[in-house]
C-alpha cells in the first residue's frame, strides 16, 4: 500500500499528522479562514501597498498600527471600509477589527 495520503497532505501544506483525515477535513482543521485577515491599503503617488494582519495576532496588529500611526502623522487620511468597499467612515484611530482601512495622502491643489 502506498503512503499516498500522507504525501497528499504535505503537498497541500497541511500537517502530516492529519493524514488520517480526508483532504477537505484536514484543510479545515489547519487552514486559517481568509476572512480573518484584515487589510491596510496605502495609496500614494507611487501606487498602492498593502499590509495584512490577523486581529488575533498581537505582533501583526502592532506592525499595522505602527504604520497607520506613522502615515496619519504625515497627514494621510484614513477610511474604514468593508471588503466590498460599499460602506465607509473616516477614522483617526487604528481599528484592529476593521476589515479594510484605506490610507491616502491629502490631495494638493484646487
Amino acid at each position: 500500500m502506498k503512503k499516498q495520503a500522507a504525501w497528499q497532505v504535505r503537498e497541500v501544506g497541511l500537517k502530516p499528522g492529519l493524514s488520517h483525515l480526508k483532504k477537505e477535513e484536514a484543510m479545515a482543521a489547519t487552514a486559517e479562514p481568509i476572512s480573518a485577515l484584515n487589510i491596510l491599503c496605502i495609496l500614494d503617488s507611487s501606487g498602492d501597498s498593502r499590509i495584512q494582519w490577523n486581529q488575533s495576532n498581537p505582533e501583526e496588529v502592532a506592525k499595522a498600527q505602527l504604520r497607520f500611526d506613522e502615515l496619519r502623522k504625515q497627514g494621510y487620511l484614513a477610511y474604514k471600509v468593508n471588503k466590498k468597499g460599499d460602506k465607509g467612515e473616516v477614522i483617526d484611530v487604528f481599528d484592529p477589527s476593521a476589515e479594510r482601512i484605506l490610507l491616502h495622502s491629502a490631495m494638493i491643489g484646487g
